[in-house]
């Protein structure tokens, strides 16, 4: 699951406003690399929203299905803002929905009638295709 933890306003390139969710995925227990000691963090990344700022606002905290995943991409460089320092990332953090939710809210039914028919050894001749219990 990720949580909608903040919004923000942005712009296009070809200068169109739109509001982006910024989301975060689930807890990680990370050792670091310089200190040897654990701390916890989370992946976050931002998803474009065709919502006005007030609708935003109210879905503060709410879940969606998915996880923020790390992925490579193109070489970018990145400035710390508390440092200032200028580093060269190789990884950005998508959203990618989870398969299982989606497929979950399908159309399609579960089960077989026939598999249930059998299962229960229903003789056909009790079902009827106008809803009047009797034989077809």
């Amino acid at each position: 699951m990720v949580t909608i933890v903040g919004f923000k306003q942005c712009e296009s390139k070809d200068g169109k406003q739109f509001v982006a969710l910024e989301i975060q995925g689930e807890l990680m227990l990370v050792q670091s690399e310089t200190t040897g000691k654990f701390y916890l963090t989370a992946n976050k990344t931002s998803i474009s929203t065709s919502f006005p700022l007030q609708v935003c606002q109210t879905l503060l905290g709410k879940q969606l299905p998915g996880n923020v995943d790390k992925v490579e991409c193109e070489p970018y460089e990145y400035v710390n803002k508390e440092t200032s320092e200028v580093l060269t990332l190789f990884h950005t953090y998508v959203y990618s929905p989870e398969e299982k939710a989606i497929e979950s809210h399908s159309m399609q039914p579960s089960y077989s009638p026939q598999a249930l028919i059998q299962q229960n050894q229903s003789p056909l001749g009790q079902f009827s295709l106008s809803g009047v219990i009797g034989a077809a």
